[in-house]
């Protein structure tokens, strides 16, 4: 329980720090060439749909594997776009990982409460889950912040850091 929680911790931290990251890398290489206001407009818009997408589809293949598969699958998205931003910088490739990430963050909140109702008592479940979602509230800020100030310093050590920190995600979330 206490990877799953640290997984879902580092996950947020990851997630929160991508728009970060990108807002610093658009400043000296756009999407497609777009304006910097047109790339941020495109990244935020591609979260959004997938995650709206996610929950219009309940009964799809991520929706019948388990937490522990879920995790995994993010853990190794966010690794695969730091090495993607890092090696080869495809625009098309970064977007279709943010998309796959948004789809599955969507999928993860359902199987986390249930996880929380299945495990705790009725009596610690409210406790419970206003720490969990404290520590997730927290990671997001702290990731944004510390990715943020490595962006600002070094964009490849940035993305070096994030796929890192990804990799060692997938080796917590793994059994």
């Amino acid at each position: 329980m206490v990877r799953i929680l640290l997984s879902l911790v580092f996950i947020n931290a990851l997630g929160g720090s991508i728009s970060g990251i990108y807002n610093l890398q658009f400043l000296h290489h756009p999407f497609f060439h777009f304006s910097y206001s047109q790339s941020l407009l495109v990244l935020e818009v591609v979260t959004i749909l997938s995650m709206v997408w996610a929950s219009l589809t309940p009964h799809d293949y991520f929706s019948k594997q388990s937490l522990h598969h879920i995790l995994l699958w993010i853990a190794g998205g966010l690794t695969m776009l730091g090495l993607t931003n890092i090696l080869v910088r495809w625009d098309i490739l970064c977007l279709l990982l943010v998309t796959f990430l948004g789809y599955l963050v969507a999928k993860i909140n359902p199987k986390v409460s249930s996880l929380l109702m299945s495990k705790l008592p009725a009596e610690k479940l409210a406790s419970t889950s206003s720490f969990l979602g404290l520590m997730v509230s927290f990671a997001m800020p702290l990731g944004t912040a510390l990715f943020s100030g490595l962006a600002i310093w070094s964009l490849p050590i940035a993305w070096g850091m994030f796929a890192i920190l990804g990799f060692g995600t997938v080796l917590l979330s793994s059994k």
